[in-house]
């Protein structure tokens, strides 16, 4: 399936829902004859050098989801599962998962696909109808942020990258029980896709300035014109295209804000040894965004060229430096577009007179960065 990404302002987003019922309201098989609804995650289109809570491929998906007394991180990933039907020239939709949850486990058996379970009453497999499934990983860490009326076409989340820094990863399928081919012991297949883009900023000498300092404290600010987004609306599927990813705009600071504001008691740099900002140890203010070893999970959006970089040192005591983001991106239509599942460092470079800014781009499966682009 393609998968789209739409950037748009919207005031507000209306979704309606199809009258539904609940799958215990339509008769199934024999007992004997039932045939199970299995699982299993396919695959992750992984991130390299990810942190402890980035998800670069599949065995750090089924570790993150492994139960904690299993020697796993205890999360887990949410699933909705409707079924369609025709019935005297209607179509009727219903419930099986509403939000369930889908863990991992290490177990040796002889069916590959049984280590992925979901939890709750056993779901079967009913001939004659469509079944679409909608996934979604981290379930625990973004419930609060979930809008009510998702269900398994459309997911959607209220997603506020100041207080929530997680890894946000969708994926979806159909089954379509009269096509040919149809094998009701095959497990429903899930292709996980990054939804967030990810931004780091490092600073560093230039090469041949013999020079030390620390770097103290760093975020972004937004000028009058309030261009960065830090709180989005995603919205995730709909009856034409399961894979359509779209991101709503909803909230910019105002230019007084300090977005992702982060301190820290001195990262160390020197020569062309980098100083990593939002990293986690030394840091005194900003927690929140040190949790992902450098990474600033950011609202997919549209650069504008007008918000900057602000950055402290040791040596520099209160002296703010600052930098504009330009507005090219490397990605995009138009190349000024920061997109799901791409990931951007800005390394700052600093002689005795001038800052200089470098941009390195990377697909969240690229082993390396993907190219450079220096401003």
């Amino acid at each position: 399936m393609n998968r789209l990404h739409r950037l748009l302002w919207i005031p507000t987003l209306l979704v309606v829902g199809a009258c539904s019922h609940d799958e215990s309201s339509f008769p199934l098989a024999p007992q004997e004859e039932r045939i199970p609804i299995t699982l299993n995650v396919q695959s992750v289109n992984g991130m390299q050098n990810a942190s402890r809570t980035m998800i670069d491929n599949l065995d750090d998906l089924k570790t993150a989801c492994t139960p904690t007394d299993e020697g796993g991180e205890g999360k887990g990933i949410g699933i909705w599962a409707d079924y369609d039907i025709d019935e005297s020239g209607n179509t009727v939709t219903y419930n099986i998962f509403k939000n369930i949850t889908l863990v991992y486990s290490d177990y040796e058996g002889d069916n590959p696909h049984s280590n992925w379970n979901y939890r709750g009453d056993e779901a079967f497999w009913v001939p004659g109808g469509k079944y679409t499934f909608t996934a979604y990983y981290p379930q625990e860490e973004t419930k609060d942020y979930i809008v009510s009326s998702s269900n398994a076409t459309t997911f959607i989340i209220d997603y506020n990258t100041n207080s929530l820094q997680c890894d946000l990863m969708v994926a979806s399928n159909e089954v379509n029980t009269l096509e040919q081919g149809w094998n009701q012991n095959d497990p429903v297949q899930l292709k996980f896709y990054h939804t967030m883009a990810a931004v780091k900023i490092q600073c560093k000498f230039v090469e041949g300035y013999d020079y030390e300092d620390k770097l103290t404290s760093c975020w972004l600010q937004n000028t009058e014109k309030k261009d960065f987004t830090t709180v989005g609306m995603m919205v995730y599927g709909d009856k034409e295209n399961l894979d359509n990813i779209q991101w709503f705009e909803n909230f910019q600071p105002s230019a007084t804000q300090k977005i992702y504001y982060w301190k820290n008691s001195g990262v160390a740099f020197k020569d062309q040894i980098p100083a990593k900002a939002y990293t986690s140890e030394g840091t005194t203010q900003g927690n929140a965004f040190a949790q992902n070893d450098g990474w600033v999970y950011i609202v997919p959006q549209k650069s504008d060229g007008t918000t900057r970089i602000c950055f402290t040192t040791e040596n520099g005591g209160n002296t703010v430096y600052s930098i504009a983001i330009p507005k090219t991106t490397g990605t995009g239509t138009n190349e000024d577009e920061f997109l799901p599942g791409y990931r951007y460092t800005y390394t700052i470079s600093i002689s005795k007179t001038n800052l200089d800014l470098t941009l390195s781009i990377a697909d969240w499966n690229m082993r390396e960065s993907s190219f450079d682009i220096t401003f």
